[in-house]
């Protein structure tokens, strides 16, 4: 039997302690022993959630990728709101790259609008820290645009 990277997270592994049946011999119990390694290299993956800014990374080994001894890949949230906690599920380091599509001049309608983002950022992170505890996360600042107007934005969101 194969369990996958992702499963072990999901499994509490154990044996519920019984009480004996009055008949058993002394002594007598039930063991289990689970054997099983993760290869070094897997204890560093990597997921990266991201718009278009994060196209190009590209994970694997050859030129122009993160690596053979960086594993991992890349996911494609283009708002914060498709952001999928469950993808985040058997990775070390989950990276979320995004809020971008979200800042447009044309999405940010009201004055609360950038409030609420914030809002639903926080909420997914707070999802993928109850799906994945010993994750380590990464939010970096929304980068510039070249747009001046959607620039406001950015800088607001990233100051919240």
């Amino acid at each position: 039997c194969c369990i996958s990277r992702s499963s072990q997270s999901w499994y509490k592994h154990g044996i519920v302690e019984a009480s004996p049946p009055e008949n058993a011999p002394e002594g007598k119990g039930r063991f289990s022993i689970t054997l099983r390694t993760v290869n070094k290299n897997y204890k560093r993956s990597t997921i990266i959630i991201g718009d278009s800014n994060t196209k190009p990374i590209k994970f694997g080994s050859g030129a122009g990728t993160m690596g053979q001894s960086f594993p991992g890949k890349r996911t494609k949230a283009s708002t914060i709101r498709s952001i999928n906690p469950i993808d985040c599920i058997g990775y070390s380091n989950v990276i979320l790259v995004c809020g971008t599509n979200d800042l447009r001049v044309e999405s940010i309608k009201e004055a609360g609008a950038i409030h609420q983002l914030v809002d639903v950022l926080a909420l997914k992170i707070k999802q993928i820290k109850e799906l994945c505890p010993r994750t380590k996360l990464f939010v970096p600042a929304v980068l510039p645009s070249r747009f001046r107007e959607m620039n406001k934005n950015i800088v607001a969101f990233n100051r919240l």
